[in-house]
């Protein structure tokens, strides 16, 4: 509305309801009355003023046109209905009823563009009452917060259903969250554990040294690894393979910090036993009389015993060196007839379910008694081969 006009002649001209009333607001020069309707028409959220008998709008503001590909004339010529999806014209009535009830309200919709497309929005509504009855929604989009609310429902959902267990404490340690997985794991329910320091599952079976170096390691902002030997609520002590974070702000300052957990007692428990079983074998092979090579379906070497590098004078740097190759060109150096041994190793590779049993000698004269076996798993797999080497010079 131009300065001097009246109100009704600004609205016989067309004008919109803000500066309808922008003159009642300010009594002042034209200057405030622009600047005013500057900055409705540059704030954020979409704006638009209702005329409540008819739904028609009366005002929008520019962001409001910019979001739905309509001019501000084309959205002044139409209903909320048109642009609204949710809306029926023909309940228009009930809503209102209800709106001059309740005076404001907030709900969730749908706008719908010039184009055919939509996207969610929040609209907040009240009831205004000036020289007549005004509707005024301030609509936001809420695509994107939809988005990271959807986001955080699946990280939510994730660490629900996390087989592994995952603790969050805050900056003093305090637990504040731990999922479904911590409680399965330890015994403990989570109201019995929230705002204790995780320091009640020690077993006592790590020393403290370790414990410093994890808050050492997470305070100066970086991410620990390590295992826990921990006690669960029953007594019973059981192995976590754990890695704890720190969780930054926006400052880059720790706010909290992130513990995910994995049970690995059955491991532990299995390499307990392998430890032990390879401890046992690695004594008895290099306790026997004979020499012994273990090697794999490739012929690379797994295991030998002091008297095969001995029986062979096996040179220490092939056998520090992991030198496969070498270990072979030596043994051949040392036979009388290379040619015929070589051809038992290769019908022995090309039948992996043979044993196979020879006499072999050295180029000093030494008679070894061969003998070579395949080495099968208990699910029947060929994993490799081991060959005894018996010296019968005597004999």
């Amino acid at each position: 509305m131009k300065f001097g006009e009246t109100k009704e002649h600004a609205v016989i001209a067309g004008e919109g309801i803000f500066d309808h009333h922008i003159e009642d607001i300010t009594r002042q020069a034209e200057h405030p009355s622009t600047l005013f309707r500057a900055l409705i028409d540059r704030i954020s959220d979409g704006i638009e003023v209702v005329d409540p008998d008819t739904g028609r709008f009366h005002d929008v503001n520019e962001i409001t046109c910019w979001r739905l590909g309509y001019t501000r004339e084309e959205l002044l010529s139409m209903r909320v209905s048109d642009v609204d999806p949710t809306v029926k014209q023909s309940a228009w009535p009930e809503l209102i009823d209800d709106l001059r009830k309740r005076r404001s309200m907030v709900v969730e919709g749908r706008h719908k563009r010039k184009d055919g497309t939509t996207f969610p929005v929040e609209v907040s509504i009240r009831w205004v009452e000036l020289e007549r009855e005004y509707i005024v929604s301030v609509v936001r989009d809420i695509t994107e917060r939809l988005a990271a609310e959807e986001q955080l429902r699946k990280l939510s959902s994730a660490v629900q259903q996390s087989p592994a267990s995952v603790v969050i404490t805050n900056k003093a340690g305090n637990i504040e969250y731990v999922n479904p997985k911590f409680c399965e794991v330890t015994g403990y329910l989570a109201t019995e554990v929230l705002g204790k320091n995780p320091r009640f599952l020690k077993s006592g079976e790590m020393p403290p040294a370790a414990y410093k170096e994890l808050w050492r390691t997470i305070t100066s902002g970086k991410t620990w690894h390590g295992e826990f030997h921990n006690r669960k609520k029953n007594g019973e002590l059981y192995w976590e393979l754990a890695a704890i974070s720190p969780v930054l702000d926006g400052s880059g300052k720790a706010t909290h910090y992130l513990a995910v957990k994995e049970d690995i007692t059955d491991r532990k428990r299995v390499e307990n036993d392998l430890a032990w079983k390879t401890a046992f074998l690695e004594a008895l092979v290099e306790s026997s009389p004979d020499a012994i090579l273990v090697v794999d379906n490739q012929g690379k070497r797994i295991l030998e015993n002091q008297r095969l590098i001995d029986l062979f004078q096996v040179p220490a740097e092939i056998i520090k060196g992991n030198d496969d190759a070498g270990l072979l060109r030596h043994v051949i150096g040392r036979l009388k007839n290379p040619e015929q041994f070589l051809e038992r190793v290769r019908h022995l590779y090309a039948h992996p379910d043979e044993t196979g049993r020879d006499e072999i000698e050295l180029a000093d004269g030494t008679i070894l008694d061969r003998y070579s076996s395949p080495v099968r798993g208990n699910d029947g797999k060929h994993y490799g081969r081991i060959w005894y080497f018996r010296d019968i010079t005597e004999r």
